[in-house]
């Protein structure tokens, strides 16, 4: 088993553009791409690419939970019906047109996935069992305070909440905010196992759903990801 399956959102017309721009690299190095959009219009979009690229599996999702949602219906798609791969990249059309250096999250995000990144991100993991995913480092981020075992997030009660009904243990509670990274399939594979994707994704928030004043389930998973992995051992890195 060899190889990198590459998960990608879509929301925003124009995007997919965009992302073939950027994260090139890894569009070509992909033995396979399951591409998932809430609108026929950006899908529509993929259909014409300007590149070589794998045999693309293109999936038309309610938008729930955001690009968490589209990730967790590819994940379930892709422990179904799809040959498996040492690597899982999780990508989306991160716009944020609510932030104010949305073009600086997206560029540096996306760097993992160019020609350049995307050889340091398989040389970190190939060259070390300990680490599991791997995503920008100036994202690297950890929110928990140990002193009183809480995180410094208004996704403190639900993540704490979600901990405990995975039963998930971690040191440090690290994670790649935007989830934008490449991890190793075996952790998805052996946790969405256990627990199913869909199941994950049932109490996900509809639409454009923020967690500026409370909490949510969708942000929470963004961090989930990450301590998922830390649970089984492994370590978050960046680049």
């Amino acid at each position: 088993m060899t190889g990198l399956t590459l998960f990608i959102h879509l929301y925003y017309p124009g995007s997919w553009q965009t992302l073939e721009k950027k994260c090139g690299g890894a569009f070509r190095q992909a033995r396979q791409i399951i591409l998932t959009a809430c609108h026929d219009d950006v899908l529509d979009e993929t259909m014409s690419s300007t590149g070589k690229l794998p045999g693309i599996v293109r999936l038309k999702v309610p938008n729930k939970g955001k690009d968490i949602g589209g990730k967790l219906i590819a994940l379930c798609y892709y422990l179904r019906c799809c040959q498996k791969t040492t690597y899982i990249g999780l990508l989306h059309d991160k716009v944020s047109p609510q932030t104010i250096n949305a073009s600086y999250w997206s560029d540096t995000l996306y760097s993992p996935f160019s020609d350049k990144g995307l050889r340091k991100v398989l040389q970190k993991l190939d060259n070390d069992s300990r680490i599991g995913i791997v995503g920008a480092k100036r994202f690297l981020k950890n929110e928990f305070d140990h002193g009183n075992k809480s995180f410094k997030t208004t996704n403190d009660s639900l993540l704490q909440d979600l901990i405990k009904e995975y039963d998930l243990h971690s040191r440090r509670y690290d994670f790649i905010a935007g989830t934008i990274f490449v991890c190793r399939s075996a952790i998805m594979e052996d946790f969405f196992s256990r627990h199913p994707a869909l199941e994950a994704r049932a109490p996900l928030e509809e639409g454009n759903v923020m967690d500026l004043q409370h909490g949510t389930y969708t942000h929470s998973w963004e961090r989930l990801f990450c301590f998922i992995a830390e649970h089984q051992g492994y370590t978050i890195e960046g680049i």
